[in-house]
Order: structure tokens, then sequence, then C-alpha cells
């Protein structure tokens, strides 16, 4: 009796102890990204959840939800290798940020979402500021690639150039179109060793610019 009493007793600790970790950690776990996060912009929520809980302590996560009022960057130079490389230990996440400063541009409405290696992002912007950047500048939507015409831009360019954005190898270039493209080779606008884009892809509604692209951790 003593030692049935004894395992009992036991099994209640133990089972108590492991619910209490499952609470506690993740509380641990979601103040220390907050935290991390406010350095960037305003947190309006967190969550984190993994099982058994006690993953999190060896950094590996289920699911991870933020949502975030307003974050900024100083552009795509500053994706911290280390932070997309930790995206690994997380194995779902949705991301969700109102407002995002990329440098000169805003960028509404911006989600992530991640399942496994795959990610997909999204945003949209005012057409306004992309043409801010190069004066003169044509942007248009054909077959969900954007195009860029600088024949209008006041560019020191000897000959009319148009660029398409699309994923190409991994990266996102700006391809040359017709007589350019035999002149000028694809300028990469983001390339990453630990990203490959899969797909990019957009839309132009009432001087809105949408944005959307597929992506997988290498």
């Amino acid at each position: 009796m003593t030692r049935r009493l004894l395992a009992a007793g036991a099994a209640t600790i133990l089972a108590v102890a492991a619910l209490a970790t499952q609470l506690l950690i993740p509380s641990v776990a979601e103040d220390r990204l907050r935290d991390k996060l406010a350095t960037v912009g305003a947190v309006s929520s967190v969550d984190v959840s993994a099982t058994p809980a006690v993953k999190m302590l060896f950094g590996s996560v289920d699911r991870a939800a933020v949502e975030m009022y307003d974050a900024s960057l100083d552009g795509a130079a500053d994706l911290d290798p280390e932070m997309i490389a930790k995206l690994d230990g997380v194995q779902e996440v949705d991301a969700r940020i109102d407002r995002l400063s990329a440098g000169p541009i805003d960028v509404d409405e911006v989600r992530l979402v991640k399942d496994g290696d795959n990610l997909e992002a999204s945003g949209d912007m005012d057409l306004s500021a992309i043409k801010g950047l190069i004066p003169g500048v044509k942007v248009s939507v054909k077959g969900g690639s954007i195009l860029l015409d600088l024949s209008s831009s006041g560019l020191p360019l000897p000959f009319p150039v148009q660029l398409e954005i699309v994923a190409e190898d991994g990266a996102v270039v700006a391809r040359p179109l017709g007589a350019a493209a035999a002149m000028l080779p694809p300028q990469p606008l983001l390339e990453r060793p630990e990203l490959s884009v899969q797909d990019l892809r957009a839309q132009l509604d009432d001087g809105r610019l949408t944005v959307a692209a597929d992506a997988r951790l290498t």
C-alpha cells in the first residue's frame, strides 16, 4: 500500500510539474520574443507553443504567432542570416505587421507564414512611394510581374531600359527586357544563401501595389 501511495504521489507530482512546465515555459519564451521584437517596433501580441514545452529550452517551437502594429528595418541588408536560420527551429509561423518601414518605403498589411521549410510573404505599398525613388519611372504589372520603364526617368541611360522584377535561381532580380537584355545582365535585388525565392507575383489596384512571394529555407 505504501509503495502504491508513493507511486501515486510521485505520478501526481510529475503530472503537476509537467503541467506547470507546459504553462510557464511558453510564457518565458513569449516574453523573450516580445522583448526582441520591441527593439524594432510596437508589439501587439505574441504566442508560442510546443509539446512538450521543454522543447523550447532547446530552441524548438511548434508554432509562433506574432502581431505588430509597426516595425522598422533599414532595408533588405538588415535581414540577419542568424534570424532567418532560427526559423528552422519553428515548425509554423504566422506573423502580421500593420506597417513595416523598409528604408524609404512603407509596406502595409505585411504577413509572413511558415510551414516547415516553406515561406509565404505578402504586403502592399503606395505606388507613389516607389515612383518617388526614381522620378519619372513608370510602374506597371503584366502577368503578375512588376515592370519598370526607366525610359522617361531622367537617368543617364544610353538607350531605353525596361526591367521585369522576377524570382530567378532563388533570388529576386531585375531582368532587362527587349534590346537591353543583350547588353545588361540581370541585377540581383535580394539574394540570400539561406533563402530561396521560388515565386514572385504582383497586383496593381487603385494606386496600391500588392506583392506576394513564395520561398524556401535552404
